[in-house]
């Protein structure tokens, strides 16, 4: 009977299903802080309350109000509170513009290829006037 060695390696990596892209993202403490005493004072509530409310310690705002990020389940109790997308809060950076950029232009053109109507020699031209406009179009890269 023979056997087979197989290395431990993560079924991911066997299949190459899975692959991590860096995330060019920021979160905007001060934003996020400033929306939560926002809701909180339309509310008329006070630090305490609002913990209360929330099931928080008082000393999580305290660490909010000195610019430190919350921890998960608390980022998203405040968000359900108020009633917002967490992508609110994250800025993205000139790195992942450009990548979105490539991406989109990418989609545009598998789009115009696969498009039965098109000719294969038509595609081309479509694609340069696309590139064009979307490039004179484009926004600058938030900084």
């Amino acid at each position: 009977m023979s056997h087979l060695s197989i290395t431990r390696r993560p079924l991911q990596v066997w299949h190459k299903v899975a692959t991590l892209q860096p995330v060019s993202v920021r979160f905007d403490e001060t934003a996020f802080y400033r929306a939560v005493d926002d809701r909180r004072a339309a509310e008329q509530l006070t630090w305490r309350e609002l913990g209360r409310k929330l099931g928080l310690s008082a000393s999580t705002f305290s660490r909010l109000s000195r610019g430190h990020r919350p921890d998960v389940e608390t980022f998203v109790r405040l968000l359900v509170w108020l009633n917002m997308p967490a992508a609110a809060f994250l800025t993205r950076t000139a790195e992942t513009d450009q990548a979105d950029s490539e991406s989109a232009l990418t989609a545009i053109a598998v789009a115009l290829r696969q498009d039965p109507r098109l000719r294969p020699e038509d595609v081309a031209p479509l694609e340069d006037i696309v590139r064009i406009a979307y490039r004179r179009f484009q926004r600058a890269p938030a900084q």
